[in-house]
């Protein structure tokens, strides 16, 4: 029974726009490569415009924020499109597939979206983020229940959800009933208590959760003002990318700032504000022919330097009546 592996990928929007954050997802080509599931952040591809009023004021709108949004609609990209294509060609020369925040433009609308591409099969589903947060509704749609996806791959039932739907009961319980087995979520949340939410998931769901979430350096740093009310020498948005196990258990992360979580240290330029979670193997298809009343039947290896109870001299280590079996090779450690 052979097992997989999973990560995350935290980096952040390239100021650039959504051709060199293109080109800066595809530096950690070979840092993929040979992983079955990588995860990415929300609005990875078009960028979170964090602290941005598009000039918005109740009751009026300015000219200038009427040209910022046009410039952001302008890096918001089609599905299908010529930057999914490139994404589907990554997917297919590493063998993983990706789950991918993008900014969705679909005739005037935009729409915070993920997308899941398969290395055989390409783009093969996207889930518009179903309630915009907040401030989020003056640019972004919103999605509608058609777009619930959980897409089956080689290893399992993978669906997942965007940032604040997390905190959104019916929409899990509508996933959970889908039968996924990895949970991918995207955001832009930097909060301690989102790392509360992801373990709260997996346990409720009883699925391995990986997230990823970028990282923004400060608006200084970036050549841009500090948002009114915004500490300047705190990042824009700070990581915080994780793996839980089905138990609610951290397998890896929170990776926060700057570095790479573990043996997969960039030796990228930009590697200051781009990282990745050390990958760690999760479930397998065997875990998908028996279910039981207690933990959903699932079963398979996972690796992880930390794991409860009842290790046998092997090394190996079971979870008391869920049939998992981790073996703590690695000693994840984050690196500078």
């Amino acid at each position: 029974m052979s097992a997989i592996r999973v990560g995350a990928l935290q980096l952040g929007t390239s100021p650039a726009g959504t051709s060199a954050t293109l080109q800066s997802i595809l530096t950690y080509e070979e840092q993929i490569r040979g992983h079955d599931l990588v995860v990415m952040p929300e609005a990875l591809l078009g960028g979170y415009p964090k602290g941005e009023t598009f000039g918005t004021h109740l009751g009026y709108r300015l000219p200038e924020g009427r040209k910022t949004f046009g410039a952001y609609y302008a890096e918001a990209i089609t599905i299908p499109g010529s930057e999914i294509d490139t994404l589907a060609e990554l997917s297919a020369r590493t063998g993983a597939v990706l789950v991918v925040g993008v900014i969705e433009r679909d005739d005037s609308t935009l729409y915070c979206t993920q997308v899941y591409l398969d290395p055989e099969h390409g783009y093969i589903g996207k889930h518009r983020k179903l309630m915009p947060t907040a401030t989020e509704r003056l640019i972004w749609g919103q999605g509608d229940g058609s777009t619930l996806t959980v897409v089956d791959t080689d290893f399992g039932k993978v669906g997942g959800a965007i940032c604040w739907e997390h905190y959104m009961p019916l929409l899990r319980t509508a996933l959970y009933a889908k039968g996924l087995d990895i949970w991918a979520a995207s955001t832009v949340d930097t909060r301690e208590v989102w790392q509360s939410t992801m373990r709260h998931i997996a346990i409720e769901g009883r699925c391995f959760v990986v997230s990823a979430c970028q990282y923004q350096p400060t608006a200084i740093s970036l050549g841009q003002e500090t948002p009114p009310g915004w500490d300047a020498e705190t990042p824009l948005i700070d990581g915080g990318s994780m793996i839980c196990d089905p138990y609610g258990n951290v397998l890896a992360g929170p990776l926060r700032g700057q570095g790479v979580w573990s043996r997969l240290r960039s030796t990228s330029p930009r590697s200051h504000r781009l990282g990745m979670i050390s990958m760690w193997s999760v479930t397998t298809l065997a875990r998908m022919s028996s279910r039981s009343p207690l933990m959903s039947g699932r079963s398979g290896r996972c690796v992880s330097r930390g794991c409860p109870s009842n290790s046998n001299d092997s090394g190996e280590t079971s979870l008391p009546g869920y049939g998992v079996k981790w073996n703590p090779i690695r000693n994840g450690s984050v690196g500078s």
